[in-house]
């Protein structure tokens, strides 16, 4: 590193010099910026400092040069940091898996009221009547405890397996239309009315019906759940009083559509 222009060192997290061998943080003095000095100007780069040059010129030698900050990988506990490089062994453990969750239903430390099964058991209890539009439409339903067991089966699984892979969440008959979900709940809620709307909302015409074979086939993955043992598991959290105000926001992400 030429110093006549930039002085140059690599400094630890509590910016003391490190010896050769050492990776640590680059931090960079100008000298020749006379109007606008920057002293130890932290670039956000890591780098490993090398031995003086065999040259005989004494200069200070950058050995490798890592990466920037936000694009390394901080190990814990330990604190040793890594800029991953596809192909290289310290990362032959990562798996990258893209799990698509179908819509979630079931009572878990924050119940979702805003997710069409649990919102539509809520409705029922509170106004004893569901409107129900686009009842044609389909889509696809997991309980949540299922979706937990599916997460453990990822970072259990032979790496093989799931390297890569994109897995559809769910249950293969899991497929239902909006208008089943609210008969079965109508079974299983006394005394709940149906009024049908004609209403569309723009390009929203999410008719879904989703294959979840390859979880079935990979890794063995059954959900456990039905939607109907989840409608009973919902109706009674709320009517034996054990989730606190429902209607309140804090089980909401979204506001609903149709009041």
């Amino acid at each position: 590193m030429a110093p006549w222009g930039n002085f140059v060192e690599i400094v630890d997290d509590a910016g003391r010099p490190v010896p050769p061998g050492t990776e640590g943080n680059i931090v960079v003095t100008c000298l020749t910026n006379y109007a606008m000095p920057l002293l130890r100007y932290r670039l956000g780069d890591f780098a490993e400092l090398g031995s003086d040059c065999s040259c005989g010129r004494g200069l200070p030698v950058l050995k490798r040069i890592l990466g920037r900050e936000r694009n390394s990988v901080l190990i814990a506990p330990s604190g040793e940091r890594f800029w991953p490089v596809f192909g290289t062994h310290r990362f032959s453990r990562i798996a990258p898996i893209i799990p698509r969750f179908s819509t979630l239903f079931g009572v878990s430390p924050r119940t979702r009221f805003d997710l069409i099964v649990n919102q539509f058991v809520l409705e029922a209890l509170l106004f004893r009547k569901l409107v129900l539009f686009q009842g044609n439409y389909r889509r696809s339903f997991v309980h949540v405890r299922d979706v937990v067991r599916a997460l453990q089966l990822f970072a259990t699984a032979p790496i093989d397996a799931v390297r890569n892979q994109v897995f559809n969440v769910g249950a293969e008959d899991g497929n239902y239309t909006k208008a089943q979900i609210i008969e079965l709940i109508r079974r299983n809620v006394d005394g709940v009315d149906l009024e049908e709307r004609d209403l569309t909302f723009g390009s929203d015409m999410r008719d879904v019906a989703v294959s979840c074979r390859k979880i079935r086939e990979r890794l063995g993955f059954e959900a456990s759940t039905t939607p109907e043992e989840g409608i009973r598991e919902v109706r009674d959290a709320i009517t034996w009083g054990l989730i606190k105000e429902p209607q309140s926001p804090r089980y909401r992400n979204h506001d609903l559509v149709i009041r």
